[in-house]
Protein backbone atom coordinates (compact mmCIF):
# COMPACT_ATOMS: atom_id res chain seq x y z
CA UNK A 1 0.00 0.00 0.00
CA UNK A 2 1.46 3.84 -0.61
CA UNK A 3 2.50 5.55 2.60
CA UNK A 4 0.24 8.75 1.77
CA UNK A 5 -3.04 6.31 2.36
CA UNK A 6 -3.15 7.09 5.96
CA UNK A 7 -2.92 3.46 6.95
CA UNK A 8 0.23 4.37 9.54
CA UNK A 9 0.14 3.36 13.61
CA UNK A 10 0.22 6.99 14.26
CA UNK A 11 -2.72 7.81 11.87
CA UNK A 12 -5.22 5.38 13.47
CA UNK A 13 -4.42 6.42 16.88
CA UNK A 14 -5.22 9.73 16.15
CA UNK A 15 -8.81 8.41 14.83
CA UNK A 16 -9.59 6.17 17.11
CA UNK A 17 -9.14 7.55 20.38
CA UNK A 18 -12.05 9.71 22.01
CA UNK A 19 -12.20 12.89 22.14
CA UNK A 20 -11.94 15.03 25.22
CA UNK A 21 -15.34 16.74 26.34
CA UNK A 22 -15.68 20.51 26.32
CA UNK A 23 -15.53 22.32 29.11
CA UNK A 24 -18.51 24.29 30.37
CA UNK A 25 -16.65 27.39 29.79
CA UNK A 26 -15.84 26.30 26.18
CA UNK A 27 -19.40 25.97 25.50
CA UNK A 28 -20.29 29.46 26.92
CA UNK A 29 -17.72 31.04 24.71
CA UNK A 30 -19.29 29.59 21.32
CA UNK A 31 -22.70 30.20 22.83
CA UNK A 32 -21.96 34.21 23.37
CA UNK A 33 -20.22 33.90 19.77
CA UNK A 34 -22.73 32.46 18.04
CA UNK A 35 -25.26 34.76 19.31
CA UNK A 36 -23.24 37.73 18.96
CA UNK A 37 -22.77 36.97 15.28
CA UNK A 38 -26.58 36.27 14.97
CA UNK A 39 -27.78 39.56 16.69
CA UNK A 40 -24.85 41.44 15.09
CA UNK A 41 -25.92 39.60 11.46
CA UNK A 42 -29.74 40.42 11.80
CA UNK A 43 -29.64 43.72 13.08
CA UNK A 44 -27.05 45.16 10.08
CA UNK A 45 -30.09 47.04 8.79
CA UNK A 46 -31.31 49.19 11.97
CA UNK A 47 -27.28 49.57 12.71
CA UNK A 48 -26.83 51.01 9.79
CA UNK A 49 -29.10 53.71 9.86
CA UNK A 50 -28.01 54.20 13.46
CA UNK A 51 -23.87 54.35 12.53
CA UNK A 52 -25.20 56.49 9.33
CA UNK A 53 -26.97 59.69 11.79
CA UNK A 54 -23.50 59.91 13.47
CA UNK A 55 -25.54 60.54 16.45
CA UNK A 56 -23.08 59.69 19.63
CA UNK A 57 -25.71 59.24 22.22
CA UNK A 58 -27.95 57.03 19.81
CA UNK A 59 -24.82 54.94 19.00
CA UNK A 60 -23.81 54.57 22.35
CA UNK A 61 -27.63 53.26 23.12
CA UNK A 62 -27.61 51.02 20.33
CA UNK A 63 -23.85 49.36 21.15
CA UNK A 64 -25.75 49.24 24.74
CA UNK A 65 -28.78 47.25 23.75
CA UNK A 66 -26.46 44.90 21.01
CA UNK A 67 -24.40 43.69 24.27
CA UNK A 68 -27.29 43.14 26.12
CA UNK A 69 -29.64 41.57 23.35
CA UNK A 70 -26.48 39.27 22.55
CA UNK A 71 -25.98 38.35 26.32
CA UNK A 72 -30.05 37.46 26.63
CA UNK A 73 -29.34 35.18 23.41
CA UNK A 74 -26.47 33.38 25.09
CA UNK A 75 -28.36 33.12 27.90
CA UNK A 76 -31.13 31.10 26.00
CA UNK A 77 -28.50 29.55 24.05
CA UNK A 78 -26.99 27.95 26.40
CA UNK A 79 -29.50 27.21 29.37
CA UNK A 80 -32.90 28.21 28.26
CA UNK A 81 -35.11 29.93 30.43
CA UNK A 82 -38.44 28.91 29.01
CA UNK A 83 -38.19 27.04 25.40
CA UNK A 84 -35.13 25.95 23.84
CA UNK A 85 -34.00 28.96 21.01
CA UNK A 86 -35.08 27.90 18.06
CA UNK A 87 -32.54 26.63 15.64
CA UNK A 88 -31.48 28.48 12.35
CA UNK A 89 -33.50 27.23 9.69
CA UNK A 90 -34.60 29.12 6.38
CA UNK A 91 -38.15 30.36 7.73
CA UNK A 92 -36.79 31.55 11.02
CA UNK A 93 -34.38 33.70 9.02
CA UNK A 94 -36.56 36.44 8.36
CA UNK A 95 -38.54 35.85 11.23
CA UNK A 96 -35.38 36.58 12.84
CA UNK A 97 -34.36 39.66 10.31
CA UNK A 98 -37.70 41.34 11.20
CA UNK A 99 -37.58 40.54 14.91
CA UNK A 100 -34.47 41.79 16.27
CA UNK A 101 -34.66 44.72 14.13
CA UNK A 102 -38.05 45.63 15.13
CA UNK A 103 -36.72 45.26 18.90
CA UNK A 104 -33.50 47.61 18.26
CA UNK A 105 -36.19 49.86 16.80
CA UNK A 106 -38.71 49.37 19.94
CA UNK A 107 -35.83 49.52 22.35
CA UNK A 108 -33.82 52.57 20.64
CA UNK A 109 -37.87 54.59 20.77
CA UNK A 110 -38.61 53.55 24.19
CA UNK A 111 -35.53 54.44 25.44
CA UNK A 112 -35.79 57.68 23.84
CA UNK A 113 -39.00 58.92 24.43
CA UNK A 114 -39.10 58.08 28.20
CA UNK A 115 -35.92 60.18 28.89
CA UNK A 116 -37.11 63.24 27.41
CA UNK A 117 -37.61 66.56 29.69
CA UNK A 118 -41.40 66.87 29.45
CA UNK A 119 -41.74 63.07 30.68
CA UNK A 120 -39.15 62.67 33.71
CA UNK A 121 -39.50 66.25 34.61
CA UNK A 122 -35.87 66.64 35.16
CA UNK A 123 -33.05 66.97 32.01
CA UNK A 124 -30.31 64.02 31.73
CA UNK A 125 -27.57 66.72 31.17
CA UNK A 126 -25.22 65.09 33.61
CA UNK A 127 -25.82 61.68 32.42
CA UNK A 128 -28.34 61.47 29.03
CA UNK A 129 -27.51 57.87 28.05
CA UNK A 130 -28.28 55.75 30.86
CA UNK A 131 -31.73 56.09 31.55
CA UNK A 132 -32.30 55.08 27.87
CA UNK A 133 -29.33 52.58 27.52
CA UNK A 134 -30.63 50.84 30.70
CA UNK A 135 -34.65 50.76 29.44
CA UNK A 136 -33.58 49.57 26.08
CA UNK A 137 -31.63 47.37 26.67
CA UNK A 138 -34.48 45.65 29.31
CA UNK A 139 -36.53 45.95 26.26
CA UNK A 140 -34.03 43.64 24.34
CA UNK A 141 -33.52 41.07 27.58
CA UNK A 142 -38.04 40.62 27.79
CA UNK A 143 -37.72 40.28 23.79
CA UNK A 144 -35.42 37.53 23.89
CA UNK A 145 -37.26 36.05 26.39
CA UNK A 146 -40.36 35.82 24.80
CA UNK A 147 -39.18 34.66 21.38
CA UNK A 148 -38.50 31.17 21.85
CA UNK A 149 -42.46 31.17 22.99
CA UNK A 150 -43.29 33.26 19.78
CA UNK A 151 -41.48 30.87 17.44
CA UNK A 152 -43.41 27.96 19.21
CA UNK A 153 -46.80 29.56 19.08
CA UNK A 154 -45.99 30.72 15.50
CA UNK A 155 -45.10 27.05 14.78
CA UNK A 156 -48.80 25.42 16.12
CA UNK A 157 -50.19 27.99 14.98
CA UNK A 158 -48.89 27.45 11.23
CA UNK A 159 -49.72 23.39 11.71
CA UNK A 160 -53.37 23.83 11.71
Amino acid sequence: MPPNRGTDFSTDQRQIRPREEESELSKWLQDAFDATAEVLVFSIPVLAVVFLTSDVELTFVTLAVIGAFSLGVTVQRHRPLGPAWPPMSPRLVLGRLLFYNIVLVAGLGLGGLAFTDPVVGFSWVEQPILGPSLLASLVALVAVAGFPSLVAAVGRRRRR
